[in-house]
């Protein structure tokens, strides 16, 4: 889970544009990361779930011994892995489970990263869904899987991919070489090719207060149809426009 660490260094910015990430949720005198670097031991941080509400997906966690809580959202499709994973059948049932996620200290006591705890749930949900056997694809196969999607006018689904594996690979196809222009320009020539010139993915006029860090876009097909979309390098990297 090493990978993890990255995703807590971003989640603000993905918190502004995406509606993802953790937030604090409660008071406590503490600074949070001071309370997560005391529960810091042995390199791990125990998490307790300790309020689920289902019909949101919300779930909200506490660090062992600590005061503040967190908030966030699971993607619905996880909702029942996890459920198989703590062995519960009701969401009740899953306040009081624990979990660990890796965290590091320095020499002095200051936490100096720690896995995104949400991302943990998800990332055990999905291994849920592999029976244990989960391999993270690489983002190729990711990218195809969006090519593919789109030639056929719909959106990729990527419930079996922890999100964090999804991140990554969208920041790296996404702000690779060239930037999102280029990313956006190839995915167009692979689009238009998988759909044997049938879908065209294009650009729309709406624009983000922070630029390009998503793009609007919309697929057209020869008979009419039209899908809007927003694709971008985060946990949720292809959406539906709203």
């Amino acid at each position: 889970m090493g990978g993890y660490r990255l995703m807590a260094a971003a989640m603000a910015l993905v918190s502004l544009c995406c509606g993802g990430g953790v937030a604090l949720a409660g008071g406590g005198a503490d600074d949070p990361d001071v309370e997560v670097a005391r529960a810091c031991v042995d390199g791990s941080v125990s998490w307790s779930i300790v309020r689920v509400d289902l019909k949101n997906s919300l779930f909200v966690l506490r660090p062992a011994g600590g005061k503040t809580t967190y908030d966030g959202v699971i993607r619905e499709t996880s909702v029942p892995s996890l459920f198989e994973h703590f062995g519960v059948r009701a969401a009740r049932d899953l306040v009081g489970k624990s979990f660990a996620a890796a965290c590091k200290k320095s020499r002095n006591g200051r936490l100096v990263s720690r896995d995104d705890p949400l991302d943990v749930l998800d990332l055990l949900a999905v291994r849920q869904m592999h029976d244990g056997q989960y391999i993270p694809p690489d983002k190729e196969v990711l990218y195809r899987r969006v090519v593919q999607a789109f030639s056929q006018m719909g959106l990729p689904d990527f419930s079996d991919v922890d999100r964090n594996t999804l991140w990554v690979a969208f920041q790296e196809l996404y702000d690779g070489k060239g930037g999102p222009s280029v990313f956006v320009d190839r995915l167009a020539r692979d689009v238009f090719a998988a759909s044997k010139g049938n879908i065209a993915l294009l650009r729309t006029k709406r624009q983000e207060l922070c630029g390009e860090c998503r793009m609007h876009l919309r697929l057209v097909s020869q008979d009419g149809k039209l899908l809007y979309l927003v694709i971008g390098p985060y946990p949720d990297p292809v959406v539906a426009d709203q």
